[in-house]
């Protein structure tokens, strides 16, 4: 609500009436100390509406400070979440591609190498194990503790067996020799 007289607009100033009007007055009819006065109720005014104004619509601190209406910060937050599940899924993308890799095929001759030497270490390992086992066999087996003596018995009853074998050819040579004298004589 407003009350204009005869004088323009420049030189109307405003008072306020209540909280949500004033009433504009030529200044001509305002003492200058009331002007004072009333600029400093302005910028008091201005203050309580601010006030108002911020708590009606109430603001969110950011953690670097700065200070944003709700619905800025709602629509920030929306972002930030778009932002972490965009990041979520490609981190999970990543790792099932990673999980499903499918196995490197190396080369006919690169293969062959590696089983050639596979092959080798194996052997190797093989005769290692098989030399292994003959020491421990042969360390355990009863035998193997008397084997020089059944050796030396083994020797003894082949050179008796030989002595015996000559005098056996002796024999043999001797008593041909004597029938063929006979028959000779005859």
């Amino acid at each position: 609500m407003y009350l204009r007289g005869l004088c323009s607009a420049a030189s109307f100033t405003p008072l306020p009436i209540a909280s949500h009007f004033s009433l504009q007055v030529p200044k001509f009819l305002v003492p200058a100390e009331s002007l004072l006065l009333l600029e400093m109720d302005l910028r008091s005014l201005v203050k309580k509406q601010m006030l108002r104004q911020a708590t009606l619509q109430p603001g969110l601190k950011l953690p670097a400070g700065r200070v944003v209406s709700m619905e800025e910060g709602r629509r920030l937050a929306r972002l930030v979440n778009d932002e972490e599940a965009r990041v979520a899924s490609a981190c999970e993308k990543a790792v099932a591609e990673q999980q499903s890799a499918v196995p490197v095929v190396l080369e006919e001759t690169v293969s062959k190498r590696i089983l050639l030497i596979r092959q080798r270490a194996n052997k190797e390992a093989n005769i290692k194990a098989a030399v292994a086992h003959a020491k421990k066999q042969q360390a355990s087996n009863p035998l193997s503790r008397s084997a020089p003596e059944v050796r030396d018995i083994a020797l003894k009853l082949l050179q008796k067996d030989q002595g015996a074998q000559a005098v056996l050819n002796a024999r043999k040579v001797r008593g041909g020799a004597q029938k063929a004298t006979r028959h000779l004589s005859k």
